[in-house]
């Protein structure tokens, strides 16, 4: 599926997305699915953990609460509810990705543990690695769309490069061909799902241009699993 936009308008818009995330960290609340939104005093019946009913994230000045849908009868009805895609290209991916670095691979938790704990503090950010369209139909909050297309043009390719300034990497000053990155933020990347090659391309370009795989992380389950687990979402 191609990108609509021509590559340099969607580095700006990404420039702009990207700020605005490390300003504020959120999204609109309009944008909320309503099946998710319970009353501060209303006690929930389906938390995330025994431990964990929900979790606050902030974004653009408002709060969004990621919670489950409380609606123990709910079923997914959307595309993600579809179980068979044709292999090749849709084949699920192993748990740990054949990448050099050994890149660590996350579940709905850990995913959660980075908002609460990178994310606010911009030393990480989450990405939504596929392309904008499927970007616009729902993510998961607080999350930056930065489509994978957008890494494989490598470091000689300026949209590429600049990204890669907007996450902290610096140019060696006594050597244009190196690049520093021991200020690169964390980053976690997710797709469509298991069966989505979209994170697992981006993370492989971003290798390839250097970026410590220590600083990457891989959300398997996507937003299929999010889904299935009835977990916030929102449209920006």
């Amino acid at each position: 599926m191609p990108i609509t936009k021509p590559l340099s308008i969607h580095l700006v818009n990404l420039i702009g997305c990207i700020l605005l995330i490390f300003s504020t960290n959120s999204f609109s609340e309009d944008s909320v699915e309503k099946s998710n939104k319970t009353n501060d005093d209303e006690k929930l019946i389906v938390n995330i953990t025994e431990d964990l009913p929900f979790l606050d994230v902030s974004h653009n000045g408002n709060t969004i609460r990621i919670q489950r849908v409380q609606d123990i009868h709910y079923k997914l009805t959307n595309s993600f509810a579809k179980t068979s895609r044709q292999c090749p290209p849709f084949c699920l991916h192993p748990i740990k990705l054949k990448l050099p670095g050994n890149i660590k691979t996350v579940g709905e938790l850990e995913v959660l543990e980075f908002l609460k704990e990178k994310v606010p503090n911009n030393k990480g950010l989450l990405i939504d690695a596929r392309l904008t369209d499927w970007y616009k139909k729902g993510t998961i909050p607080s999350a930056t769309s930065v489509p994978f297309t957008l890494f494989t043009g490598g470091v000689d390719d300026d949209s590429a490069a600049n990204l890669l300034t907007l996450l902290g990497v610096k140019e060696n000053e006594e050597d244009d061909d190196e690049r520093l990155f021991h200020n690169a933020i964390d980053l976690m990347f997710f797709g469509n799902g298991a069966w989505s090659g979209q994170a697992p391309k981006a993370i492989q370009h971003l290798l390839q241009m250097g970026y410590p795989a220590k600083k990457i992380t891989w959300y398997r389950g996507g937003m299929q699993t999010w889904l299935l687990f009835g977990l916030t979402t929102v449209k920006p």
